[in-house]
């Protein structure tokens, strides 16, 4: 906890933010290697960059589906191979996200 000056105790800020940032894929669209939807927007997530957008192996998690993707040079999807998707599931953000992602989407989408 933190203290300031009015004396209120406030939880301690986390030390690496999280910045998110949305956007679009279109007109070059992937589809998800594993469901074969359109995935046509990301949002990205990071504790270090500001306005990051996907490039060549950067991860992709399917709205849809919650499979873990790679981004390849012309932003189609591949599967991850063992190690990428070992290296990824070690990131506990990441272990939760491929769990709720679907989940959170299609509560949405219904609304």
């Amino acid at each position: 906890m933190t203290k300031h000056d009015d004396e209120t105790d406030y939880p301690t800020p986390p030390p690496n933010p999280l910045f998110v940032t949305e956007g679009g894929l279109n007109p070059s669209a992937p589809h998800c290697p594993s469901c074969g939807k359109v995935n046509d927007g990301y949002t990205g997530i990071s504790h270090t960059e500001l306005n990051m957008k996907p490039d060549e192996g950067s991860l992709s998690i399917c709205a849809y589906c919650g499979t873990i993707s790679i981004f390849r040079a012309d932003w189609s999807l591949r599967a991850p191979t063992k190690d990428e998707l070992a290296e990824a599931m070690a990131d506990p953000l990441v272990r939760k996200l491929v769990r709720q992602m679907p989940i959170m989407f299609n509560r949405n989408r219904d609304k």
